[in-house]
Parts: C-alpha cells; structure tokens; sequence
C-alpha cells in the first residue's frame, strides 16, 4: 500500500493491476484476507480514484489552456497521458468487482461508503471517455450482482434509469463495449428483482435488448457479443421473471 500512499498516479496503476491478479491466487491458494484489510485497500482504492479525478482534471485545463499552440502530436501525447490517469478507476473497478464476487454481501458497506459515488460521479462527467463509462457500467453491475438485496433494492431504480440514459447516448456508437455492458446489467436486475417490481420496468428492458440484437448482422464480428449478452439477459427475463402475467410460455 505505501505505492499508494506516495499518490504516484503511475506506481498507482501499476500496484493496482498487479494486485487484482495477486487477488485471484490468494483464492486459489486459500490465503485469508481480513475485513480490516479489505476495509483498508478499498480506502486507498478510493482515495487513488480521488487523485485520479484531480489529476484528470487539471491535465485537461493545461490542454484546454495549450490547445492552440499543440501540434498533432502534442495532443496525441496528453491523449496518452489521460490515458494512463483512467487506469486507476479501471483497475479499482476489477478489484473491487474480485472482492465482491469473493465476499459478496459482506463488502456492500464499504463499497456502498467509498466507491459508489465515486464510479457514478466519473461516468457522468460530460468529459468522460468510452473507457471510463464501461468501468461505471462494469461497477454498477456487480453491485447489483453480489452485494446485499438491501442495497440492491436501495439502487436498482437509478441504476436503470443510469443504463437507459447511458444506452441512448452509445447506441449509435461503431464501438458496441458500452451496449455489450449494459446489455449484460439489464439481465442481472431481471435475475433479481420480485416480479412486481421487475413489471414497470419490463418494456423499456425489453425494448433495448430487443433492439440490441435487430440491428443489420447481429452476429459479425462488431455486433457478436453485445448480441450475445442481449439474448443471455433476455433469458434471465424469461427465466426469473415468467409469472403466467407478465411473462408467459406463450
């Protein structure tokens, strides 16, 4: 953690990227990690996340400031730069998604106080890349996913609304990472959520993912796997939303 601690936005990504593979062997391997010590990294996860945003953030004001006396490559080179600084939100993203899919429940409180808003505040910032809304997307579903059915009830209203407005804004997109994400989150609220709830939702769940997979050559090599992600949510709809009503044989 002192990687961390030093706030080296470099030394930051490259820790992180090593730690989230370190993660999966200390499973393997059977090696305990302590809520002290997931309480502990998940701060520092969200304090580089912090940095990040700052560092991000004064980058492009010297771009913006700059921007008519940069050549191609100048621009080309604070691209770069951004680049990098997004990493920290990436790979705070897979930790935290290997410590909710390890500990599920057990880690809703942290994830809920310190990187929640932090991952929803960064993937609706105007300035945001492609990138970082797939990380938000990537968050946002495992929380639904693993965490506690009391803080999925606490969200799952926002978090649909934030896939519909994210959808409308990327369905045009040539780049189908966003749609093929989403697509994904849709099946995962259909998989829990009651029927009564899932109901006011269903049309507007059903009318993306039905759309998703009409567009011209579903299965090319552009379209494969959000189509594929569509008609594997569009199961999860039939198979825990099916009441005789709502969703039938028929």
């Amino acid at each position: 953690t002192s990687s961390l601690k030093k706030n080296d936005p470099e030394e930051i990504v490259v820790f992180l990227k090593e730690y989230y593979h370190c993660i999966k062997l200390f499973e393997e391997k059977g090696v305990p990690v302590s809520p002290s010590q997931i309480e502990t990294f998940v701060e520092l996860m969200a304090q580089s996340c912090r940095l990040a945003s700052e560092e991000k953030k004064q980058t492009l004001v010297e771009l913006d400031a700059n921007r008519a006396n940069f050549d191609e490559e100048d621009v080309l080179s604070f691209r770069e730069a951004l680049d990098e600084i997004e990493k920290a939100f990436l790979y705070s993203m897979e930790v935290a998604g290997q410590y909710m899919r390890i500990f599920k429940a057990d880690v809703t409180q942290i994830m809920k106080e310190k990187l929640f808003t932090l991952f929803v505040e960064n993937m609706s910032k105007t300035e945001n890349t492609e990138h970082e809304v797939i990380d938000g997307l990537c968050f946002l579903i495992d929380c639904c996913e693993f965490l506690s059915i009391e803080f999925f009830q606490e969200i799952y209203q926002n978090v649909v609304q934030k896939f519909v407005e994210v959808y409308e804004n990327h369905k045009d997109a040539e780049d189908r990472d966003v749609v093929q994400s989403l697509s994904f989150g849709l099946g995962v609220i259909a998989s829990r959520l009651p029927s009564d709830q899932y109901a006011p939702l269903s049309q507007g769940i059903y009318n993306i993912l039905e759309e998703v997979i009409s567009v011209p050559e579903p299965m090319n090599e552009d379209n494969n796997f959000a189509t594929e992600n569509s008609l594997s949510s569009l199961l999860k709809v039939v198979m825990f939303q099916k009441d005789g009503t709502l969703i039938t044989d028929d």
